[in-house]
């Protein structure tokens, strides 16, 4: 009898489990159709009400603009021209309206502003007819500027965070020894910390390395395009005669023998259109307000997707585009997120990116570094540190 119980016990125990396991996922399914359901509901909820907001002075595009836009870009179809009229609202107001995803594949022509050069024939009178919208609008703290004597093969741009002096260091004596090395030089692009304990140790670090460039804007995340923008402007100032750039965030370990080996392979009549790294296509922006990394609001950004972009953790590229986006940077507007601003300024100057699969970028896999040119995710000093020493050394 108690043999028979046991039984019965162990039956109804994996019945228990295999049901419960079945409501589980049907929880799961369900779940991110009901969650998307009051996402997209709240996303309509937000156009509505950006749709009514008509005197904001920050809304970037109006019915009125729309149609402009419309009149300038032959390429459009009358599919998307009747879609995209369909969006004003019946009470007629010209509130901000999303633009629909067939304009995003060339913002070339919509972010501000309309700019048509190439990196082969820009020059002074490109922008005759232009003024400038963003004039970055601070100064050195700390510049290295005797870095870049004569010609220079690979400089090497590490965007860091103020705070993290040590991975600095670790950089210096790791990748740094070889990137230092010839005709090669590495820089570090960091902002004002409000900690002065920290600016006291970048102080230090600028004095005994001078390879630290600091301007006097606030290091933080949504700064990061400031950053990427002092790197271009120093650059173009400080170091015309470097041949390849590349662009690194500072928990990015880099193989700077596949780099090397990347760059050479880069023919003459490449170099105007360089822009390799790991590649995102087909983005949109989240709409979310709160609780949520890269927030972008309609009247921040009033497209359905950003344009295919470089992670911005690793972007190898030359001197001749870098010194090209300088030209361009002062007449387009400013965007928080760094690697989609690169992306538009590209795309302003006719750059497509270029996926490089010796990129990697936000994933994780079984190829080690000693595979690849750059891999993300070493933010630790003493990881990056052992990782470099058992895998590059």
């Amino acid at each position: 009898m108690i043999t028979k119980i046991r039984r019965l016990r162990r039956k109804f125990s994996k019945d228990y489990l295999i049901l419960l396991v079945f409501c589980v996922a049907v929880i799961f399914v369900m779940g991110k159709d009901i969650l998307s359901f009051y996402s997209s509901r709240k996303l309509l909820r937000l156009k509505r009400s950006n749709g009514l907001n008509h005197n904001r002075e920050d809304s970037l595009i109006t019915t009125d603009s729309i149609t402009t836009m419309e009149n300038t870009t032959t390429s459009v179809s009358t599919t998307t021209k009747s879609s995209t009229m369909s969006r004003t609202p019946s009470h007629g107001h010209p509130g901000v309206h999303p633009i629909p995803l067939e304009w995003c594949k060339d913002l070339r022509w919509k972010y501000p502003q309309v700019i048509n050069v190439t990196v082969e024939n820009i020059n002074e009178k490109s922008f005759k007819n232009l003024t400038p919208i963003h004039s970055h609008p601070f100064d050195y703290i700390y510049n290295p500027y005797q870095t870049c004597n004569g010609n220079i093969n690979i400089l090497s741009v590490i965007k860091s965070s103020a705070g993290n002096v040590d991975l600095r260091y670790v950089i210096r004596n790791t990748f740094g020894n070889v990137a230092k090395s010839g005709p090669n030089r590495m820089i570090f692009l960091v902002g004002f910390s409000r900690n002065e304990d920290v600016q006291r140790k970048i102080k230090r670090e600028s004095k005994f390395f001078d390879d630290v460039i600091q301007e006097d804007f606030i290091d933080n995340y949504y700064n990061n395009s400031l950053k990427t923008v002092m790197g271009i402007r120093w650059i173009a100032k400080f170091c015309q005669g470097a041949k390849f750039i590349l662009f690194v965030d500072d928990d990015v370990m880099i193989n700077f023998k596949r780099a090397s080996e990347f760059f050479a392979n880069v023919k003459p009549g490449e170099m105007s259109t360089l822009f390799s790294g790991n590649l995102k296509g087909n983005v949109k922006p989240i709409r979310k307000e709160k609780n949520f990394k890269w927030p972008m609001s309609l009247q921040e950004y009033p497209y359905d997707c950003y344009p295919p972009f470089l992670s911005g953790g690793t972007i190898l590229t030359s001197g001749i585009v870098v010194k090209a986006m300088n030209q361009v940077i002062p007449y387009v507007k400013l965007f928080k997120f760094d690697d989609v601003y690169i992306a538009i300024i590209g795309q302003k100057l006719g750059i497509v990116p270029q996926s490089n699969n010796k990129v990697e970028m936000g994933k994780r896999t079984k190829r080690t570094i000693a595979n690849l040119i750059a891999k993300h995710g070493f933010s630790r000093p003493r990881l990056y540190f052992r990782t470099y020493k058992n895998f590059l050394t």
